[in-house]
């Protein structure tokens, strides 16, 4: 259903990335009210933990995040998550969305990771991750058109793109409330260990539970590219 490029291979040596699939998905009554108490609780541990938050001491020393804010620094780009971290830092409200999506949101908030979800029926399978040549173009969130820069990690289906690590997801594909299957994506970016996407995987699941206890995953696996020649196993 996904696979890596091999033009993915020279750049990208030694990447990782999270894969979740749920099929047959539907809230179960008092899901919501579920979720909406641990957000409270989640948020309240949250803040706590960032009693201190320094923007460039935690882009310098914090696992997760170092590596997403190189990536994105060759972009000249601001790693997307952290501007949601620090707006729930200064009291904004969780974002009352689709329980998938607020899944998936809470998930970005606890790990720091950048989390993907698609629509699997509105995907044109199998689908690839592949670097962009530059130039591409897709229709990013409102109908926007997305043109990629080079060396870009991106997914595609057999039509088109539906995802930039740079400029996110596409409309078309985009999670809304009449999703049932469903594909998460952990981005990873290279010097991103995998046992943070794992770590992911399991925290997302944990949460998209909470909603639909009885979810069993139809994949839950991490794969990468090739790694560099010599280097250690990890």
């Amino acid at each position: 259903m996904i696979e890596i490029h091999t033009n993915m291979n020279d750049q990208y040596q030694n990447t990782f990335f999270g894969i979740l699939i749920i099929k047959n998905f539907y809230e179960q009554s008092g899901g919501k009210e579920k979720f909406h108490r641990l957000t409270y609780d989640e948020l309240k541990n949250i803040r706590n933990s960032h009693s201190n938050y320094d923007r460039k001491v935690f882009c310098e020393t914090d696992e997760v995040v170092k590596p997403y804010v190189h990536y994105y620094k060759k972009f000249k780009k601001t790693y997307h998550v952290l501007p949601q971290l620090e707006s729930i830092l200064k009291g904004k409200d969780f974002p009352d969305e689709i329980p998938l999506v607020q899944a998936l949101f809470m998930t970005e908030l606890k790990t720091s990771l950048l989390i993907a979800g698609h629509d699997l029926k509105k995907c044109h399978l199998p689908l690839t991750i592949q670097m962009s040549n530059g130039g591409e173009t897709y229709l990013g969130a409102g109908n926007r058109s997305i043109v990629l820069k080079p060396k870009d990690i991106c997914l595609r289906d057999q039509k088109n793109y539906i995802l930039s690590i740079i400029y996110g997801q596409d409309d078309t594909t985009r999670i809304t409330k009449d999703t049932t299957d469903v594909l998460f994506l952990i981005d990873g970016v290279p010097g991103l260990d995998k046992c943070h996407i794992e770590k992911g995987l399991e925290t997302l699941l944990e949460y998209v539970r909470i909603f639909e206890p009885n979810t069993v995953p139809i994949d839950m696996r991490i794969i990468g590219t090739t790694r560099i020649q010599g280097s250690e196993n990890q």
